[in-house]
């Protein structure tokens, strides 16, 4: 039976039930959640569990990524991969070795390669030009398979002189108030996507420029590479050999005067051309001296190697050589004097030391000289000529030979004048620097 107290009761009780009905349904959800959802980062699907990485706290700043969470889109890495292509063909043939569908570029045309290297000149040189066309030697320096420029400049802006024309007029080095020309060779090198100036080196400092060509350090051979710039000074003539040796950029000085004779020449037949500087100076009780210089190549640059020089050294052999034939020491003479090849081959033909005197020295009057002059009696007098400074001409370069008259008496007859030939050797500094030549056999 209800009472008042009762129905009081329940009529509070009926005012909290929707209060209890959402902690209910609170709690229900809030058990299935705890229920369904594994450790924190993962989510379980089946038997696998998917990582889903937790977002750093630094991730909505564009200034801080973490790539190891960067998005790859195959779409966009293709395009930029076409706009990036490594067009020297390295890329695509490490990712497929045998792909044979690598892109190359050709190369460009003369005409093309010179007028985009006239847009990259410096601004403040200008290119010789012979004429209308810039003097530009074209050589694959790096044998990529891209002619790459060499080309001649002259430091100066807009209205410079550069027409090769004007720069080689000798009147210039007279000229009162003519200014000097700083000449450069400015070499760009030829890529598969590009030109670029990858040297500028400074030539010299000059009031004539004649002109340029290249040499060859190495015959048969254009590595190392090497160009010879020529000019003309109130001196005489001035070169400048720029060489590209693969271990950089080196140059050697020439000149030529009436003091000073520079030669080109392979004169060890090495394969490599060697430098020999001829230098005429004032030596007291010698006379005028000749100096030589020997540069050889060391595969890096022409260094200098050995020194010997003329006057005092012909001296000293044609004193041996008279002191031979006073003695009557005929072998030894020619040992001394004779190349060994050639006078085993006059040996190796049965002739004696008196006949091959007798080849060496012609006399200047035959008909008083008689066949047997070496055979007779011992030789008292022989007198070579003087010398008081080189007996060799530089017009034939390393072409040294000179016909020398020598005075030769026997004890009791009058002296008699013969001719003989000398020459220098090609290679001055070895142990037999001079010889006598044979006329005939």
């Amino acid at each position: 039976m209800l009472t008042g107290d009762n129905i009081g009761i329940i009529s509070e009780m009926t005012k909290l039930l929707p209060v209890l009905l959402l902690i209910a349904v609170f709690l229900s959800f809030s058990c299935k959640t705890t229920a369904d959802t594994g450790s924190s980062g993962s989510e379980q699907v089946g038997d696998s569990v998917v990582y889903v990485p937790e977002v750093s706290p630094d991730s909505g700043n564009p200034d801080k990524s973490d790539d190891s969470y960067a998005v790859s889109d195959p779409a966009a890495s293709a395009a930029d991969t076409s706009d990036v292509l490594d067009l020297h063909g390295e890329a695509a043939r490490a990712a497929d070795p045998e792909s044979e569908s690598v892109i190359y570029a050709e190369p460009l045309s003369d005409q093309e390669f010179i007028k985009r290297i006239l847009g990259l000149m410096p601004w403040n040189m200008e290119a010789v030009q012979d004429g209308n066309t810039p003097i530009i030697i074209m050589h694959d320096l790096d044998k990529n398979g891209y002619k790459d420029a060499l080309v001649v400049a002259v430091e100066g802006g807009e209205g410079t002189e550069n027409q090769l024309s004007k720069l080689s007029e000798s009147a210039r080095l007279f000229r009162s108030g003519q200014d000097y020309c700083n000449f450069l060779l400015l070499i760009f090198y030829q890529y598969s996507d590009g030109i670029n100036l990858r040297y500028t080196v400074p030539v010299s400092q000059q009031l004539v420029f004649t002109g340029i060509n290249p040499v060859d350090i190495k015959k048969g051979h254009d590595f190392p590479y090497a160009l010879m710039f020529s000019f003309r000074t109130r001196s005489g003539i001035e070169r400048e050999l720029i060489i590209l040796s693969g271990y950089g950029i080196t140059r050697f000085t020439i000149k030529e005067s009436l003091s000073e004779i520079t030669l080109f020449e392979d004169i060890d037949e090495d394969g490599f051309e060697d430098i020999v500087v001829h230098e005429q100076g004032f030596e007291e009780g010698t006379g005028f001296e000749t100096f030589l210089t020997w540069f050889k190549w060391n595969s890096r640059e022409y260094k200098e190697y050995k020194t010997t020089n003329i006057v005092r050294n012909l001296k000293q052999f044609f004193l041996i050589g008279s002191e031979y034939l006073r003695e009557g020491e005929y072998r030894q003479f020619l040992n001394y004097t004779v190349e060994p090849d050639l006078l085993k081959e006059l040996y190796d033909k049965g002739m004696t030391d008196e006949e091959i005197l007798s080849m060496i020295f012609k006399p200047v009057e035959p008909e008083t000289v008689g066949d047997d002059f070496f055979t007779g009696e011992r030789l008292t007098t022989v007198v070579f000529p003087e010398i008081m400074e080189t007996p060799f001409s530089y017009e034939t370069r390393m072409d040294f030979e000179r016909q020398i008259s020598v005075r030769i008496g026997r004890a009791g007859e009058r002296s008699m004048i013969f001719i003989a030939d000398l020459k220098m050797k090609k290679n001055p500094f070895q142990d037999k620097q001079f010889c006598f030549d044979i006329m005939e056999y």
